[in-house]
């Protein structure tokens, strides 16, 4: 799958280079979030100490923004993706011949967190996951 960049993406990422000082390898919009894809060990560096490099890019592009450490497969990126909660399970399963991650949280305060605001958080990784992976059909939360 090819990725292409226009201008106003390439002026982001150079953004995000020179405030966070870490290379970005992707970033697009996703229900009204700027996503940033980073190398997975260089994600916490990205984000700052207490998150000051990413409230920094929030005040000053007057955007939400998840920086987000990129992985070759929906199962590390859905991970990824939940830090700093740690999901009891994340597996890949296919269903119907479509492919589905089930994600399983070790309690409902995390699983709150993941289904609040009228599920933003879990469309947002819908779409980060259908970005890089076009086969992957849902996402389910299990209890």
């Amino acid at each position: 799958m090819v990725i292409t960049f226009d201008s106003e993406t390439l002026r982001l990422m150079a953004y995000f280079k020179q405030a966070t000082r870490v290379s970005c390898r992707d970033c697009f919009e996703a229900n009204g979030t700027l996503v940033f894809t980073t190398e997975p060990k260089e994600t916490g560096l990205a984000i700052g100490k207490g998150g000051m490099n990413r409230n920094a890019l929030e005040n000053s592009l007057h955007k939400k923004v998840k920086i987000l450490g990129y992985a070759d497969n929906p199962v590390e990126l859905t991970k990824n993706f939940l830090m700093p909660m740690q999901a009891t399970e994340v597996s890949l399963s296919s269903e119907d011949g479509k492919d589905v991650i089930k994600i399983q949280l070790p309690s409902p305060r995390e699983r709150r967190i993941l289904l609040s605001n009228n599920i933003e958080n879990l469309k947002l990784l819908k779409a980060i996951v259908a970005r890089y992976f076009p086969g992957i059909a849902n996402i389910l939360v299990l209890q």
